[in-house]
């Protein structure tokens, strides 16, 4: 309980990935649930995104707690450092309190990141294109495939990001190489030997948490995220900022 925010090293082989992307770092962190001010997990997280290079930083949505703590998220937000890409998704809380999916894009985009509202982007390296998809969180939006990943090239390898796993639900998982996730907390409350209590999700425990292989190279991440709702602590659950470092499956081009 009151555990530091851990960091997280993951390798992961990715099919389709082209070779010129063989290497790249992601870094995901998700659900802040800021309220108030910056406290020490704001803080904690700021300087492990500080100290730890990244060539593009994700963010999966749950910005806030209220409404009226934006300008102070923003605030912090635009302290964490330049990368080749800064891109988020809304999750279910950046829709109902007191904000819209409109109110979230204008936020992110004030502090430095591209939300990725049922879009793709794509990042160019020696004349390959490794594509990023955001898909809206299923309880609070409404997330669309093919609006999503209309620009993207037939058979190209994408990342995509979504708030909730439960988006595995009706997305077929030949549209990613790799999924992330935040939504659940890990649980937030968990127990040792059985994990999650409760993960807020239809898909359930079996998505709770962690990597789990979808099919040949293709992967989904859950994350634990930052902070908390519900009470205002962790147990045998603590928050997480993850780092990604993606290897080619097949050294596609």
């Amino acid at each position: 309980m009151g555990s530091s925010i851990k960091t997280v090293e993951i390798e992961v082989t990715i099919a389709g990935l082209p070779s010129a992307f063989d290497g790249l770092r992601v870094g995901l962190f998700s659900d802040l649930h800021f309220s108030r001010s910056a406290g020490r997990r704001e803080r904690e997280v700021a300087q492990i995104l500080a100290d730890t290079a990244v060539d593009v930083l994700t963010f999966t949505g749950d910005a806030v707690n209220r409404s009226e703590s934006w300008p102070r998220a923003v605030e912090w937000f635009g302290t964490l450092p330049d990368c080749d890409l800064k891109l988020a998704v809304p999750g279910n809380w950046d829709y109902v309190r007191g904000t819209t999916a409109r109110d979230y894009v204008a936020h992110m985009r004030d502090a430095g990141f591209t939300t990725l509202l049922n879009a793709s982007i794509g990042l160019e390296r020696a004349n390959a294109r490794l594509w990023f998809s955001g898909l809206e969180d299923p309880r609070g939006g409404d997330p669309d495939a093919k609006r999503t990943f209309k620009d993207v090239t037939e058979g190209a390898c994408t990342i995509t990001l979504c708030h909730s796993p439960d988006i595995l639900l009706e997305l077929d998982p030949t549209f990613f190489g790799l999924m992330l996730c935040g939504h659940t907390h890990g649980g937030q409350i968990c127990l040792p030997g059985y994990g999650a209590l409760y993960t807020s999700t239809r898909v359930g425990k079996k998505y709770e948490y962690g990597l789990h292989e979808v099919g040949r190279g293709r992967y989904v991440y859950v994350t634990r995220g930052i902070g908390t709702t519900g009470v205002p602590f962790r147990l045998f659950c603590p928050g997480e900022v993850v780092f990604f470092t993606l290897h080619a499956l097949d050294h596609g081009d």
